[in-house]
């Protein structure tokens, strides 16, 4: 688990292994989960260490050494949770919003401004703070139709 604090108390990213797709040819990082939105407390900083580190930037995110994508954003000062969002593609949007609202419970929520527009078409879904499973800020789930 990677986050910015215990899972019960903020996002976790869980990192799992891929039995069966040990062939390289096999799995392409980003064909799935493609980027993750991050609040920082200083972006400018943020990329400049990713830099110092031999990481690349491209379109304004910071490609990681597993070449997913981080896009930074200024930590608000009203909030404590450090993931905005994790954006995803997906060959049907319309079934894949279902299963999150109808299966988990979330709801409909607007794509912010700030992340650039992918695909034929994009929605999201999250929790409220309400239904959020332990009443903290939610993350969004952004998906954008790409098959």
């Amino acid at each position: 688990m990677v986050g910015y604090d215990l899972e019960d108390r903020a996002y976790c990213m869980e990192l799992t292994y891929n039995y069966g797709l040990d062939d390289p040819s096999a799995y392409k990082p980003g064909t799935g989960l493609t980027e993750f939105g991050i609040f920082v407390p200083d972006v400018a900083a943020a990329k400049s260490a990713a830099q110092k580190l031999g990481y690349a930037e491209e379109e304004g995110c910071i490609v990681g050494p597993d070449k997913y994508r981080f896009r930074l954003f200024p930590m608000p000062s009203d909030r404590s949770e450090h993931f905005l969002y994790v954006m995803c593609r997906s060959g049907n949007l319309a079934n894949t919003v279902g299963f999150y609202k109808d299966v988990l419970g979330m709801s409909d929520v607007a794509v912010p401004e700030l992340i650039p527009k992918r695909g034929s078409s994009m929605a999201a879904v999250s929790y409220t703070s309400k239904t959020h499973p332990h009443q903290h800020e939610p993350v969004m789930l952004v998906w954008y139709e790409d098959g």
